[in-house]
């Protein structure tokens, strides 16, 4: 997992060659007037989801993990809490949908605020539990930039 702020992702290109592409749309878009939603980059191999939401406390939330995509998740405006659980602290996978390239896993997260202007990259096989309060709700709107990075 790396977690930075999202002015510095450039320093990330080499980690995926589709990377750049994603940020230079993300970059190039009003991400706050862009509806809430999945809209394609480039295909299958770059989406990116548009989220407009309340944070919640963290028991309402399930731990996620994918396996085929890269998460780069950008928090535009607002902040939240979210949890990060690495692959060996992983107690049950939990059932994956190769669908929507999904599984809920068991264990528990260590927690870190994704800031405003900030972002964090789940690789695949790292867990990560999103949209969790600090001390109180608050209104965020986050891009989530998803890297195909496995057939």
């Amino acid at each position: 997992m790396i977690i930075d702020r999202i002015e510095r992702l450039p320093r990330y290109f080499s980690l995926h060659p589709r990377i750049e592409t994603a940020f230079q749309w993300l970059r190039s878009n009003n991400i706050c007037a862009i509806a809430p939603g999945y809209y394609s980059i480039q295909g299958e191999d770059i989406k990116i989801k548009i989220q407009r939401y309340t944070t919640v406390p963290t028991p309402e939330r399930k731990i996620e993990v994918h396996s085929r995509y890269m998460d780069i998740q950008c928090m535009i405006r607002g902040n939240e809490q979210f949890g990060y659980l690495p692959p060996e602290r992983i107690e049950q996978p939990g059932i994956y949908d190769p669908e929507r390239d999904i599984a809920f896993p068991d264990g528990t997260c260590d927690y870190l605020t994704l800031a405003e202007g900030s972002f964090f990259i789940a690789f695949p096989g790292e867990a990560h539990q999103t949209k969790c309060m600090r001390n109180k709700p608050e209104q965020v709107v986050k891009a989530i930039l998803k890297i195909r990075v496995q057939d």
